[in-house]
């Protein structure tokens, strides 16, 4: 049973002695109101009670999972490095793609000031490449914020700063695409390194798996 529900079963009780301590001089409307308002009361409890052993059942169920892994440290690390490297594929493959539609648009501007088109052409083109840049953009950041995350938390679990180049030199992450254009970004000193969250170790601790296991 969790913390909160002693308090649930207690806020039950007080819902039920209110209903029947009510003076019997009442009106029968004001009773059916009265009670309308504490059957609502009861429900919303009785919802937040479901939560609370749904979330219960949820830790059990992780707890349980983690127990029955066997997985090392070093397997955990090595699953993340294949996240990583995922990304930073993904990220090149952007990149280029991002060079790509430069060049498209470049002969499309090219070949737009040779011919007279109609207005409703060119729209289609600028919102085309509009909506392919957005797109392309957006799932560049995402990605390199994600590698971020995963050079902090594999340098923890690691014990050591192994994973630094979107850290210290990465562009999504330090300043934005347009912004990059007119700043030099010199990559971060190593002084500059976040501290390692040891928190990825002591999740394993604290659910009684060695987290040393290496």
């Amino acid at each position: 049973m969790t913390k909160g529900t002693p308090n649930i079963i207690n806020k039950l009780l007080d819902v039920g002695v209110r209903t029947s301590s009510q003076p019997t001089e009442y009106l029968a409307s004001d009773f059916y109101r009265t009670s309308e308002c504490n059957a609502l009361e009861i429900s919303d409890l009785l919802d937040k009670g479901e939560n609370f052993v749904n979330t219960d059942n949820n830790e059990k169920s992780d707890l349980d999972l983690l127990h029955l892994s066997d997985l090392s440290q070093k397997d955990r690390i090595q699953i993340l490095l294949s996240e990583y490297s995922a990304l930073r594929s993904e990220i090149l493959s952007r990149t280029g793609f991002g060079f790509q539609l430069a060049a498209i648009a470049t002969a499309v501007i090219t070949y737009m000031l040779k011919e007279t088109l109609q207005w409703y052409t060119i729209m289609f083109f600028a919102f085309s490449f509009g909506v392919a840049i957005f797109v392309n953009i957006r799932d560049l950041t995402r990605a390199a914020y994600r590698v971020k995350e995963l050079e902090l938390e594999i340098n923890s679990r690691a014990g050591e700063h192994l994973l630094i180049w979107e850290t210290l030199s990465g562009l999504m992450t330090r300043a934005k695409l347009i912004k990059s254009f007119f700043n030099r970004m010199d990559s971060l000193p190593r002084s500059e390194l976040p501290p390692l969250n040891s928190s990825f170790l002591q999740k394993n601790t604290t659910n009684g798996i060695d987290a040393g296991n290496k």
